[in-house]
């Protein structure tokens, strides 16, 4: 046989085992389906313009496919305008992939991954009908566009926290602030409350993007339970990663505010809920309660005095408040007798009594002489009843 053909049929041999041999090692990448994420996915077209769907049924459903876009009506006076297509579907998803067909609009699309996807949508001979302000007033334009898509999913809001009151706290303002940690993603906060520990709560209140809250008017000495919750489109996230995840904190109880007013009769008037007051006794004392967390004013009136402080402002009173003492200062102004009262040479107090009005005072002393005397010169009556107790009975002479 000639050596030539022999080497050349050796090479053709030599050739197609080798390409047989680099066809045998081939490998086929086969293509794996994607299952989306259930929940509300939104994105954006080619022409940059919002769309979005729902995925539903551990990624088997599709519906409320949303595409808004752009047009030039070119045969109706150039009018622009936007229009917004719904697909309500529902509609299967195979492989991971989903679409729509109508007569004059269709959209395909492809999930990537479980929380990104694309695809294609087209409209065709989409007729639009537009209002004129002359003749004809309407005008019909079809629509013939077609572009892209991208979305993915909008996640919940990300997991957060309580910060305080602590949970179990205890001594509590009866105005406390409810504080918790920021949420990734939220586009609102509501927080709950009440007394009952059920680990529910049914007065959800909407609190916007802020992450703390001051309550007024709660109870004193009472157990309440809290919880928040952060919200997006995406949908809800607990504090505390549950929804029974509640905290309790405790009011303090009524606490009291006492001292001198530096004369009998004086008002001393607040508010804690409501406009209240207290009367300073005989010997100036006072004593008022107010709710535990209190905060607010303490004022002393009196027709016959001035005071100092004229006031007195507290914050968060948690702790009973002592020796809150005003100095009263007769006011010759004001038409009153400023009266003193001895008995045995021993003073029994002062007291301002308005012109026309009477005061009435019991001392437990046996001792005399009783001086009654108006230190200012104005003119009074007084009058002296003694009182003495004979076999447990009260006696008046």
């Amino acid at each position: 046989m000639n050596t030539d053909l022999i080497k050349s049929l050796s090479r053709r041999i030599l050739i197609i085992a080798i390409l047989l041999a680099h066809m045998g090692f081939q490998q086929v990448q086969s293509v794996k389906a994607v299952s989306p994420t259930d929940g509300d996915w939104s994105g954006t077209t080619s022409r940059g313009y919002p769309m979005s769907f729902t995925v539903s049924s551990s990624g088997s459903h599709w519906s409320n496919f949303k595409l808004k876009t752009y047009f030039v009506a070119t045969t109706c006076y150039n009018v622009s305008s936007t229009l917004e297509i719904t697909v309500p579907g529902p509609g299967n998803i195979s492989n991971g992939t989903f679409g729509g067909t109508s007569a004059t609009f269709s959209f395909t699309g492809q999930f990537n991954s479980a929380t990104t996807a694309s695809g294609t949508y087209a409209f065709t001979n989409h007729i639009i009908v537009i209002s004129l302000p002359f003749p004809p007033y309407a005008c019909s334009y079809y629509l013939n566009e077609s572009g892209t898509w991208t979305a993915s999913i909008v996640q919940g809001p990300g997991a957060f926290s309580k910060l305080s009151p602590g949970n179990g706290a205890s001594n509590q303002s009866t105005s406390p602030t409810l504080n918790w940690g920021a949420s990734a993603g939220a586009t609102s906060y509501e927080y709950c409350y009440d007394t009952t520990n059920d680990n529910a709560c049914t007065n959800w209140t909407n609190n916007g993007t802020s992450t703390s809250k001051t309550l007024s008017g709660l109870n004193s000495g009472t157990t309440y339970y809290w919880q928040v919750r952060a919200n997006n489109a995406g949908g809800t996230t607990y504090a505390n990663g549950s929804s029974t995840a509640y905290w309790s904190f405790t009011t303090v109880s009524t606490v009291s505010i006492s001292g001198n007013a530096g004369a009998e009769g004086v008002t001393l008037s607040y508010t804690d809920g409501t406009a209240k007051s207290a009367t300073s006794q005989a010997d100036g004392s006072y004593a008022l309660t107010v709710s535990g967390g209190w905060s607010g004013t303490v004022t002393p009136t009196h027709t016959c005095y001035t005071f100092n402080p004229t006031s007195r402002t507290y914050s968060n009173v948690t702790t009973n408040q002592t020796a809150q003492n005003y100095t009263a200062t007769f006011k010759p102004s004001s038409g009153c007798a400023n009266i003193n009262v001895t008995i045995g040479g021993n003073s029994m107090g002062n007291y301002g009594v308005p012109p026309g009005e009477e005061k009435r005072l019991n001392y437990p002393v046996s001792d005399g002489p009783v001086i009654v005397n108006s230190t200012n010169a104005m003119d009074i009556v007084s009058a002296i009843r003694l009182q003495s107790m004979v076999s447990g009975n009260l006696y008046s002479f």
